[in-house]
């Protein structure tokens, strides 16, 4: 892999991992000329905690691909980008967009995370789900308590892809 490839990687997770993190920008940014993006179904805009817009900030949406975001937050916080993940019969049959991935077939954990962000693959994400937590269920359980410590008082995960499903949701505030 070439050395641009790597630091673009790098920069992604960094910038996934600061965002789902809370993090602020170095310097306040100015207010947007106007609304959000026109059609949204839900959006809440402030800057330095005064709302500037909202609309429907309390509903709750399908997270879809967010869902990754947690899961690559998780994954980086662990910090065993080097490990070595074995795909599991489950992870293999995941659905949606994939890598193809095969049942015993064995890939750096940092491999996985790239397919998952880069490509929304969900045999990646449930094969990352389980080498971090042992199973799925246990994984998203790890999400949850994340979510709660990071303020996110009306998010809920079911699944670490981003599938929807009864349960599955976040809204903008």
């Amino acid at each position: 892999m070439s050395r641009s490839s790597r630091v673009l990687r790098a920069g992604c997770l960094a910038v996934a991992l600061a965002l789902a993190a809370g993090a602020e920008a170095v310097a306040p940014l100015p207010p947007p000329a106007g609304p959000p993006v026109v059609g949204a179904r839900a959006y809440l805009v402030q800057v330095q905690g005064r709302v500037l817009w909202a609309k429907a900030a309390a509903r709750r949406l399908p997270p879809a691909s967010l869902t990754k975001i947690m899961t690559a937050l998780l994954v980086g916080e662990h910090g065993a980008l080097d490990a070595v993940a074995t795909v599991s019969r489950s992870a293999a049959a995941e659905g949606g967009s994939r890598l193809g991935l095969q049942a015993g077939e064995r890939l750096r954990v940092e491999a996985l995370l790239t397919a998952m962000l880069v490509r929304s693959a969900n045999d990646a994400c449930r094969a990352l789900a389980e080498h971090e937590a042992g199973s799925e269920a246990a994984f998203v359980e790890r999400m949850n308590r994340r979510a709660a410590a990071l303020g996110l008082r009306d998010t809920r995960f079911v699944n670490a892809c981003g599938w929807d499903a009864e349960g599955h949701h976040s809204s903008a505030r």
